[in-house]
C-alpha cells in the first residue's frame, strides 16, 4: 500500500521532485531525487552495486509538459531478459511517456502461481511476481 502511494505521489510531480513525499515506511529505504530532467524513486541501500532490497525503481519526467502520451513503460525480466531496461529506458525517454517502471523481483521471488489467463504449457509455471505473466491489476 506504500509502495502505491508513494508511485501516486510520484506521479503527480511538476518541477520539483522534493514535493514529493515517501510514507513513513519507506523512508530510510528509498528516496525521490532529481536525474537530469526526471524525478527518480530509487532504493538507497546498495552493496557491491547491487540494491540489497531490490525492489526496483521508477521514473518521470519532472515536468508535465514532457509528457505527451498517458503511457507506463516498464522493463519485465530486467534480471533474465537482457537490455530489456535499456530498451525500455529509450522508449520511455523518446515517446513522452508518463513513467518508467523497472521492477526489481524476479520472476520466481514468490512461488505462488499466478492466475493469468494466458495459457499455459503443461511445462511452464507463472509466478505472482513475474510481471509479464500476471495480469492481476496492482493499482485500482
Amino acid at each position: 500500500m506504500d509502495w502505491k502511494e508513494a508511485v501516486k505521489s510520484l506521479l503527480d510531480v511538476d518541477g520539483n521532485c522534493s514535493t514529493t513525499s515517501l510514507p513513513l515506511s519507506l523512508q530510510g529505504l528509498y528516496v525521490i531525487e532529481p536525474f537530469k530532467d526526471y524525478c527518480v524513486l530509487y532504493e538507497t541501500i546498495t552493496q557491491c552495486g547491487t540494491y540489497l532490497k531490490g525492489w526496483g525503481f521508477m521514473v518521470v519526467p519532472a515536468f508535465r509538459v514532457a509528457i505527451s502520451r498517458s503511457v507506463h513503460i516498464s522493463a519485465p525480466h530486467p534480471r533474465y531478459d537482457l537490455g530489456t531496461v535499456e530498451q525500455a529506458a529509450s522508449v520511455f525517454e523518446n515517446t513522452g511517456a508518463k513513467s518508467l517502471l523497472v521492477p526489481g523481483r524476479t520472476r520466481t521471488a514468490f512461488l505462488k502461481s499466478s492466475d493469468c489467463i494466458v495459457p499455459v504449457s503443461p511445462m511452464q509455471d507463472y509466478y505472482m511476481t513475474d510481471p509479464a505473466h500476471n495480469n492481476v491489476r496492482f493499482f485500482r
